[in-house]
Parts: C-alpha cells; structure tokens; sequence
C-alpha cells in the first residue's frame, strides 16, 4: 500500500497543467505498462474489442468503473466469486 501511495504521490508531484488548454496533464502510469496488450490478446476476445460484448454470455464492460473493474479482476484472481460461469471463463 505504501508503494501506490508514493507512486500516487509521485504522479500527482509530477502532473501539471497545459497553459494553453488549462488541461490537467499526468504521465502515464508506469504499472499499467502491458495492459493494454494484455486486454487485445484476452479480455476482448470475450468482451468485445472496446468493452462491448456482443454475446450473452459475456457481461459488457465499457459503462464500468475502472474501480468496479479491478476489484471484480482481484476477486477473481483470489477466486472469490462465486458465479460458475465466471469461475469457468475468468479463474483460467
């Protein structure tokens, strides 16, 4: 937790504002490196290419919260959910 913490700090330290737009500008995130292949390689092959899922059986993720999103990822990871199709598709 200290290690997010700093890192948060450390970004925020970093972020500033474009003069021109008055748009907040932070640099990217250096723990989300792969993330985006990791979501081109798997979870789109279910959930859709931008998070819409054209199947049923597949929930779609493109209205959710990044929050919701990770914590639904770290119970799956500690196999806390209790769905039998999610346990079937997610646990592996």
């Amino acid at each position: 937790m200290a290690a997010i913490a700093l890192g948060t700090i450390a970004l925020a330290a970093l972020a500033f504002r474009d003069a021109r737009s008055a748009t907040l500008i932070v640099p990217p995130d250096p723990s989300t490196k792969g993330t985006q292949a990791l979501v081109n390689s798997a979870c789109s092959k279910c959930h859709g290419e931008y998070g819409v899922s054209i199947s049923p059986l597949f929930p779609i993720l493109a209205g959710q919260l990044p929050g919701y999103i990770e914590a639904e990822l770290k119970l799956f990871r500690l196999r806390g959910r209790s769905d039998p199709r999610a346990r079937a598709f997610m646990w592996g």
